[in-house]
C-alpha cells in the first residue's frame, strides 16, 4: 500500500509541480513540504485532504 506522501509525490511529477510550487499554495515553505513527504510520519487525513484540493484533486472512495 501506498503512503500518502508517495501518492502527493506521483501527482507533483505527473503535474509538474514542484514542492515550491505546492509550499506556495500551502501558504508555506518548501523544507516543511519536504519534512511532510518524506519524513516517516504518518499524514493526517484532514492535511492529506488539505494538499489534494489545493492540487486540484479529491479523495474518493471505491469498494474492491
Amino acid at each position: 500500500m501506498r503512503t500518502a506522501g508517495e501518492i502527493i509525490e506521483d501527482i507533483l511529477k505527473k503535474d509538474g509541480v514542484s514542492q515550491s510550487d505546492l509550499a506556495k499554495m500551502m501558504d508555506t515553505d518548501r523544507r516543511a513540504i519536504y519534512q511532510l513527504l518524506r519524513k516517516f510520519q504518518d499524514i493526517k487525513y484532514s492535511k492529506f485532504a488539505e494538499i489534494l484540493d489545493k492540487l486540484g484533486y479529491e479523495i474518493t472512495i471505491n469498494k474492491k
